[in-house]
């Protein structure tokens, strides 16, 4: 997964961003999946939707102004983590973030593109239909010569 990391003028690791497509509910399960993780808190309707503890340090994942493009996941406090990496670069490999954006495309495709394709498909239909003379009854041509011009 794609992380846009957080990190102070040493160029050490405070946090990171990730992208808020990916479900409160799927970081949530990625959080939990860190090795040595346990999570103590899931809110998922609160800015600050999940709470876990990596080898006793506590960190959050919030997404900050309410809307935002990105959730941030980093320690509780300001300053320096040592169990940040272990959840950054566990963060980075996985493939969850992945499947859920694929999942997301699929059901994109299914609820909204096949309908309006299945639309437009009979829409030229019955155009073709009453271009040929025919009346369009219940979804279906009636009369009318397919493939034969009117008027020549």
């Amino acid at each position: 997964m794609r992380t846009q990391p957080t990190q102070d003028e040493q160029g050490q690791l405070l946090g990171f961003e990730i992208s808020s497509l990916l479900e409160r509910r799927f970081a949530g399960q990625i959080a939990a999946s860190v090795p040595g993780a346990r999570v103590t808190a899931s809110k998922l309707r609160s800015d600050v939707f999940c709470e876990f503890e990596v080898v006793g340090e506590t960190f959050v994942i919030e997404e900050p102004f309410g809307h935002n493009s990105r959730y941030w996941i980093g320690p509780i406090g300001a300053g320096r983590s040592a169990a940040i990496q272990t959840v950054h670069s566990h963060f980075e490999k996985s493939r969850l973030g992945f499947t859920a954006v694929a999942m997301g495309a699929v059901l994109c495709v299914a609820l909204v593109v096949w309908p309006v394709a299945m639309f437009g498909f009979r829409f030229v239909a019955q155009d073709k239909c009453l271009d040929a003379g025919g009346a369009w009854v219940k979804g279906a041509c009636r009369g009318g010569q397919i493939g034969v011009k009117v008027g020549a």
